[in-house]
């Protein structure tokens, strides 16, 4: 091996395994759906515990953290579109309130960024900004939603920020029993 193939092995090595190249993309939980209108539905907005999920309510999910609500509903308006509804509680009164997320349906789940910003220049640099929702249905027929945030960069090989997913399910209302509710 010359020296330029060993250089060559070494920045590929260094590229795969630096902070900001390696994007977590698990989609093998989300059950395959042909309709993703199916989605619609009146949902616990505190997720269901399982050993594997976090404890992350949905509102904080879509970056409304301070949402008083125990309920939220999902529509499609359209095929890129999908309408969040909810009743808050303001000031001791409930107030209708709704959120329009822009994304993508995709086979198995919808796709929304919150964030994309992503600049790469090959072993010189690297700045990522990312915040990606995709929410679909698990194999029980619970909504998932898998919430990947990226904030990382680097100068060389050099770098730093953070990384990660994150997956919560959610219980539908309708087919939901008292038995089955972990708090």
């Amino acid at each position: 091996m010359t020296r330029k193939n060993v250089f060559i092995i070494i920045v590929s090595i260094f590229l795969i395994y630096s902070c900001g190249t390696y994007r977590i993309n698990n989609t093998s939980d989300f059950k395959k759906t042909t309709n993703l209108d199916s989605l619609n539905g009146k949902y616990f907005s505190r997720p269901f515990l399982s050993k594997r999920t976090y404890n992350q309510d949905f509102f904080s999910l879509i970056n409304k953290n301070n949402t008083k609500s125990d309920f939220f509903n999902l529509e499609f308006i359209d095929k890129n579109n999908l309408k969040i509804s909810y009743d808050e509680i303001v000031e001791n009164k409930f107030v209708s309130k709704e959120i329009i997320l822009k994304g993508k349906r995709k086979k198995k789940f919808f796709e929304v960024y919150f964030s994309k910003k992503q600049f790469f220049i090959p072993i010189l640099y690297g700045n990522f900004e990312i915040d990606r929702l995709r929410i679909g249905f698990d194999k029980s027929g619970k909504i998932l939603i898998r919430n990947f945030s990226d904030g990382s960069g680097n100068i060389l090989f050099i770098g730093g920020g953070f990384s990660g997913e994150s997956k919560s399910l959610f219980e539908s209302v309708e087919k939901s029993s008292t038995t089955s509710r972990h708090h």
